[in-house]
């Protein structure tokens, strides 16, 4: 995880990590200068803005994998409260004495405490960088931030997993000795800890993007694929499917437009609602950029389901529409090749309301994943889409993949792969109606170094 703390723009600093716009935090409020801080590795805009306290503590929930390792760096700069009345002045407010010191806590223990990050730095506008490692026993890394004198806060979050050949005993990890003044006072650690001083580096302007949610679903078949993307297509909500994979708010798409029903989907593993909302075309194509791991293999499921056009004009009649002999077909395209051509998913199906899954493998060349949808007669749709990655242990030769044939009634027409392909029949299953949560958005930054740490979570706090 990368998370630009505070901001809903991503941001890539100098060492090519992209900190995602903010998610996963509890209430809380943000604060924001335009002043240039004194930070390492072009990474000024990632201080300007931070995520506090309001009425008490605040939290961030960061999906991880249990029994790894991982190394967490808080970010700070202190842009408000300080200690030094002739500042004050100078910037005309009325010097009160205040200063800010509060609490950290990871899974419950005290990572820091008493944080000043002003005496801490040196100064106002100036980085200070606190790192802790620890070892996950769940699939949920808990941190939170609490007052001791006025508001907690912090301005970017770092999470990187430790490789396992990087890592010494469990218990007892070193502790980096800090290079800060020994004049400041510094935060008292219960694990290992980091203090990291920091340079001058110009700030950066990052540029508004979509919004991004990571998926941290737990893994269906460890000894097969883990969930890399689980997206709940056209809505705000997560979903929590009968597997326990949680589909995340939609996320990566580009400009298009949604239709939702309330009917019952005829479909597996409790997955209905994921069918009951689509986002399709408007003028013209349309697709999602989803990060992926280069030299690594996927299997993505277009889950689908015609939930409006058709070609049964008796249904049209029941319905109380007008039959005009509408119906939808588009083709589905994976990294500028065709995937799957023709798709009907009413015909597919073989009714109205009845999903219709598509599987298709490919090998990422690079790290970001391009899926477009193209109209063919109306407009090209999609319900919900889901990436695995394939264990390496479980892969054959990477070109020619297998296709499994389909289970679907021989009179119903197949779309054309280009690829291996897979037609799921599914049954049906009850609805589920989810309840709205935060965002949260996931981090496919590049590696920057991959002998050591990949990044997690890089959250720009506040923004």
């Amino acid at each position: 995880h990368a998370i630009n703390v505070g901001s809903e723009v991503d941001f890539v600093n100098g060492d090519g990590i992209t900190y995602k716009g903010d998610y996963g935090y509890s209430t809380s409020g943000t604060f924001d200068v335009e002043e240039i801080i004194d930070a390492n590795a072009n990474e000024g805009v990632l201080y300007q803005i931070e995520r506090h306290a309001k009425d008490g503590p605040f939290s961030y929930s960061l999906g991880v994998d249990p029994g790894k390792r991982y190394c967490i760096t808080f970010k700070l700069a202190e842009i408000f409260w300080k200690a030094d009345p002739d500042e004050w002045a100078e910037r005309g407010w009325v010097y009160n004495g205040w200063k800010r010191v509060f609490d950290i806590w990871v899974e419950g223990e005290v990572a820091f405490s008493n944080v000043n990050t002003f005496e801490q730095a040196g100064a106002l506008y100036k980085a200070h960088d606190l790192k802790y490692e620890y070892a996950a026993t769940d699939s949920n890394l808990n941190i939170e931030f609490k007052n001791v004198i006025k508001k907690a806060k912090v301005n970017a979050i770092l999470v990187e997993e430790i490789p396992s050949n990087t890592l010494g005993p469990t218990t007892n990890p070193t502790r980096i000795p800090s290079e800060m003044p020994t004049e400041m006072p510094t935060p008292t650690p219960t694990k290992a800890h980091i203090e990291v001083p920091t340079t001058s580096s110009p700030t950066h302007t990052p540029t508004k993007i979509p919004t991004v949610t990571p998926t941290t679903s737990p893994i269906r078949n460890p000894d097969r694929m883990s969930v890399i993307h689980a997206i709940n297509v056209g809505s705000e909500v997560d979903f929590v499917n009968g597997d326990g994979i949680t589909y995340k708010g939609d996320y990566g798409y580009s400009t298009s437009g949604t239709f939702d029903v309330e009917e019952i989907i005829d479909a597996n593993a409790n997955e209905g609602v994921l069918y009951q909302i689509e986002r399709h075309a408007k003028d013209g194509p349309f697709s999602y950029s989803l990060g992926v791991d280069p030299g690594k293999r996927y299997c993505i499921t277009f889950k689908l389901a015609e939930i409006f056009w058709k070609a049964d004009p008796d249904e049209w009649a029941e319905r109380g529409w007008v039959y005009n002999g509408w119906k939808r077909v588009f083709d589905i395209w994976v990294e500028g090749e065709v995937a799957f051509s023709n798709v009907n998913t009413f015909e597919q199906a073989g009714a109205l309301y009845k999903a219709h899954d598509l599987k298709y493998e490919y090998a990422a060349t690079d790290s970001n994943l391009n899926i477009e949808f193209k109209n063919v007669i109306k407009k090209a749709k999609v319900n919900a889409i889901l990436v695995e990655e394939i264990p390496s242990n479980t892969l054959g030769p990477t070109t020619n993949p297998t296709r499994i044939p389909s289970e679907m009634p021989t009179e119903m027409p197949t779309p054309t792969p280009t690829k291996a392909h897979i037609e799921v029949p599914t049954t049906s299953s009850p609805t589920h109606t989810p309840t709205k949560i935060p965002t949260v958005t996931p981090t496919t930054s590049p590696i920057r170094n991959p002998d050591r740490m990949s990044v997690i979570h890089a959250i720009n706090v506040g923004s």
